[in-house]
């Protein structure tokens, strides 16, 4: 599930989607935790950790964790800017 917007390598399919590769574990775990509260505000998120279990928690943290975030490369952007003279 995680997948299909952060990547199975934790580095997220499109810019608006954080890289999840090389987070500290705890951060990960508390981030989860939080969103399964309504602490933090994100509806796709809210909804994918509520189904979460704590055991589900450790496991996804420990994942993405151990991975090495690796080169990023810059997406190309959405608009071509122009200067008007």
């Amino acid at each position: 599930v995680c997948a299909s917007c952060h990547g199975s390598n934790g580095i997220g399919v499109a810019p608006m989607y954080p890289t999840l590769a090389g987070q500290h574990e705890s951060y990960l775990i508390r981030a989860l935790r939080e969103y399964q509260s309504g602490y933090r505000k994100n509806p796709i998120m809210n909804a994918m950790a509520a189904s979460l279990s704590a055991t589900d928690i450790r496991i996804v943290a420990a994942y993405f964790s151990r991975l090495r975030p690796g080169l990023h490369t810059v997406p190309r952007p959405l608009f071509k800017w122009t200067v008007k003279k």
